[in-house]
């Protein structure tokens, strides 16, 4: 008995803890305490009958484990643990719990060590877990850099029987394997249970060098549901929810191991707690089986969340060389595809119900079926969505994902994926952690097309990516190996729109999608050297034989079709696997390369005033006629326009010659409106959208630079007339904008000084002011320049700005020794400038600055009767 620890081993190596027995103790029994601790021996030792440690020393003593290590890089072997909370407690620190860890954070890092052995260790009926990974172990070759590659870690011979909660579990793990696992009567969670692969940028952005290796991460292991000696006593067909909970992530491999006596209870479930919010991912994630035996347990499969089942010898689904998961609408009626219904006599709930949200993670009742998949009936989404059917294809089964999509509206939309070959349509979730998008599960050699689950809204922008790179690759790598060709795949993407595009840009690679599976290094790489692939003019192909193109392959099927296509075998000029070469990111464009304003080149533009040509489009518009005179038609388009939503198509080029102003409700320009500068101009309306080109001026010849001409483009506007809205891509951008996809150029007469600061300061009633600015410069300011005199007191300073007219040019004046600007007006406020004193011979200067702000092109937004003030 001890009111504390058996044994405790503190900073110390090459310790032989042999033979002990640990029993009736509080907290953890056998303590390897700081992570410094490396090449102990821990052998044949007991420990039975933790007692929890209710306050004091570490929060997990409450639940005490047999054994609780801060340090892998020892020897495990023989020891048992007995009642108790865990048997064995890993809790890693990244660097040493020590008052010495400055001088061994670079060389001691347990959460990355190795260990040293691991082999006979077993729990007996306690009440949580055998193995505890919290939270992580992630062992690489070089513990103290995660950049070194990984160091695959076997735990061998763990025996569990009759444990509280699971044989194995981790929230985050490395390359862990267990091998010649036994677990025997576990009635509470999972046998094994891990959430997540902690892998990324493990090989300095490289493959995982064991998913080449192939080193199963469950193999040559027993599990026992029911004892024989216990089966009659227990009649129970489902006492707990899976028997492996398979990480979120892919390339996790179960090979050669036995089920026995499981009844009904679901052998393997992909993507622990993909389900639940504060771990939520896609799914889709493909996982590896071969070497299986089955006895009397009936439900091999529980796809929870689009889990890929590849079955490699046949022993799981009966069919080698397959892949199965749930029997999502656009992946049926495919000939190398077999559908098996998970239940009968099952009432199928409507696809568009509403979501029962409370079922998505849950693992239901029992399925009293003879399918080897485990379903959840009733109103379960995940299955009920599906008709609680499966797929099991002799094709691979890829995931494919699109991610960070635009425009914003389309966020936590519904997207339909539609066979264009069946004609099937399956809607899928929009996921909001981990791709920010949607992921699903997809068959090779089909053609998919995609659209939001909206009328009218469209998908204008996105990453994609077809497959898991890596198990490419090592598609690719086995035909090496065999001296064959690998069997090739391709995949077309089709994405439809309610608008019409003229083509879509293709960035190759997308560097997000790089950077989530290989890191920030290789996303940065990724960003810097991406191109566009050039798109096919001639659609043909595309429409009808997408398989016979090289990946990458786009272009538009029509104006509302984009397609692109996906290939393996790569070609000879694709990127490397490890830059994703089956990953980019489309944009939809409006107008050519060479922008909207198409045909136009140097043909003589139409004015405004023009009565024959482009104002002949809307004379209906304004009562017309077409005998009435040139004179009184130029009259009337001139004053008539208030309250008209007009549109420059794009093969006319316009200019606004109007010398009165011109008040519209809305302009769209799709192909050119530029402003003639021979005298001033002002256009008004609630908005204007640019898809071609807005010009005023040029930068060889800026508006009103030899004229003095002024052009002001005015914008009034409610932000309560919805009808006046400007809509881009589905964005609502309100009205009281200038919204531009196309271009906007402006060039205004060229000013040497934008604004200066004060001299000295300024009293109220001043009509002038000193500026600094040396006698050899210039301030080029004319009289009738308006000026703003900016705040410097705090009270109210908005109120504070003043604006005046000057009423002589800017000169120098010799007995100030500074430029001198004056108005009529006389200040209503006090305009500080000057400096002070703030120790050790320095001084802050504090100046009010006077600014130029009279332009030859100005944009004002202006308020008509009060309710339009913003914007």
């Amino acid at each position: 008995h001890s009111f504390q620890r058996a044994v405790a081993i503190h900073s110390t190596d090459y310790t032989l803890v042999q033979g002990n027995v640990g029993f009736d103790i509080v907290g953890h029994m056998f303590f390897v305490e700081t992570g410094m601790e490396r090449f102990n021996v821990l052998e044949g030792n007991l420990g039975v009958g933790a007692i929890p440690l209710l306050s004091g020393m570490l929060e997990s003593d409450q639940e005490p484990a047999g054994f609780w290590t801060a340090a892998m890089n020892n020897v495990w072997r023989d020891n048992v643990a007995v009642t108790g909370s865990d048997g064995w407690y890993f809790q890693l620190p990244g660097t040493p719990i020590s008052h010495s860890i400055d001088v061994y954070k670079d060389t001691i890092c347990p959460v990355g060590d190795r260990i040293g052995e691991w082999s006979r260790n077993r729990c007996h009926h306690t009440t949580g877990t055998c193995i505890r990974v919290y939270l992580t172990w992630k062992p690489t070759k070089d513990p103290c850099n995660e950049l070194s590659g990984e160091n695959p870690q076997i735990l061998f011979n763990t025996t569990c029987w009759g444990v509280g909660n699971n044989c194995f579990s981790a929230l985050k793990m490395g390359s862990i394997h267990n091998h010649h696992m036994t677990a025997i009567e576990g009635f509470g969670g999972p046998d094994w249970t891990a959430i997540k692969f902690h892998r990324t940028d493990s090989f300095s952005g490289g493959k995982w060098p064991t998913d080449y290796v192939g080193i199963p991460h469950i193999k040559d292991s027993v599990f026992v549901g029911i004892l024989p000696e216990n089966e009659q006593a227990f009649t129970s067909e489902k006492w707990k929810g899976v028997s492996i909970e398979m990480v979120q992530d892919e390339q996790f491999i179960i090979a050669d191991s036995t089920w026995m006596n499981y009844r009904r209870v679901p052998i393997f479930m992909d993507c622990a707690a993909c389900w639940a919010k504060p771990k939520w991912r896609g799914g889709a994630f493909t996982y590896r089986f071969s070497g299986l035996n089955f006895i009397n347990s009936t439900k091999r499969i529980f796809v929870h969340k689009k889990g890929i089942f590849w079955d490699i010898d046949g022993t799981l689904t009966g069919t080698p060389d397959s892949y199965t998961t749930w029997a999502d609408k656009h992946n049926l009626n495919i000939t190398a595809c077999k559908v098996t219904e998970g239940a009968a006599n099952v009432t199928i709930s409507d696809m568009w119900s509403p979501l029962p949200l409370k079922f998505f993670h849950s693992s239901g009742g029992v399925d009293m079926t003879d399918s080897i998949f485990h379903i959840l009936q009733g109103d379960a989404l995940i299955h009920s969505r599906r008709d609680y059917a499966f797929i099991t294809c002799t094709t691979p089964v890829r995931k494919f994902e699109i991610a960070y999509p635009e425009p914003e509206s389309v966020y936590l939309r519904q997207m339909n994926i539609t066979n264009l070959d069946t004609g099937l349509t399956h809607v899928y979730e929009f996921e909001d952690k981990e791709i920010f998008g949607w992921s699903f599960p997809v068959v090779a050699n089909s053609r998919i097309e995609v659209r939001p689950n909206l009328p009218g809204l469209d998908l204008s922008e996105a990453a994609i990516r077809y497959a898991f790179s890596d198990l490419l690759a090592l598609k690719e790598a086995d035909a090496l190996r065999a001296a064959s060709i690998p069997e090739p795949e391709w995949f077309q993407l089709v994405v439809a729109s309610w608008s019409k595009w003229n083509h879509y840009k293709l960035t190759y690679p997308d560097y997000e999608m790089v950077g989530t599976r290989r890191g920030p290094l290789a996303a940065a790489a990724a960003k810097s050297s991406a191109k566009l692939k050039p798109y096919l003019t001639d659609p043909t192909q595309l429409a009808t034989s997408p398989s016979t193109l090289q990946s990458m392959t786009h272009g538009m099927i029509d104006e509302e079709h984009w397609a692109v296509v996906f290939k393996f075998p790569l070609p000879s000029d694709a990127l490397s696997w490890n830059q994703e070469p089956l990953c980019a990111r489309f944009e939809a464009r409006r107008c050519a390369d060479e922008g909207c304003t198409l045909g136009l080149g140097d043909e003589i533009p139409d004015n405004w005033t023009n009565p024959i040509s482009w104002s002949d489009f809307f004379a209906s518009d304004l009562g017309l006629e077409d005998d009435i005179g040139d004179v009184v038609r130029v009259r009337r388009l001139a004053t008539a326009w208030d309250g008209l939503s007009l549109s420059i198509p794009a093969d006319t080029w316009v200019v606004f010659d109007v010398s009165e102003p011109v008040a519209l409700k809305n302009l769209t320009i799709f192909g050119k409106l530029s402003f003639d500068d021979s005298a001033d101009r002002t256009l008004e309306a609630d908005s204007i959208t640019v898809w071609g080109l807005l010009e005023i001026g040029s930068e060889l010849e800026p508006f009103g630079a030899s004229t003095g001409s002024k052009a002001r483009v005015r914008l009034r506007g409610s932000v309560l007339d919805t009808e006046t809205y400007v809509y881009i891509e589905e964005e609502t951008l309100h009205n009281k904008v200038i919204a531009v996809p196309g271009r906007l150029e402006t060039y205004g007469a060229p000013l040497t000084s934008t604004w200066l600061r004060l001299n000295g300061s300024l009293d109220v009633g001043a009509t002038s002011a000193c500026v600094m600015q040396d006698s050899s410069g210039t301030v080029d300011w004319p009289a009738g320049s308006e000026v703003a005199i900016a705040p410097t007191e705090f009270d109210d300073p908005a109120g504070h700005v003043e604006r005046r007219i000057l009423t002589a040019n800017a000169a120098w004046n010799s007995s100030r020794s500074c430029w001198l600007l004056e108005w009529s007006e006389g200040l209503a406020r006090t305009h500080y400038s000057g400096e002070f004193e703030v120790g050790n011979g320095r001084t802050v200067a504090l100046r009010s600055v006077i600014a130029r702000i009279d332009r030859s092109v100005v944009f004002e937004s202006v308020s008509v009767d009060g309710s339009n003030y913003y914007g």
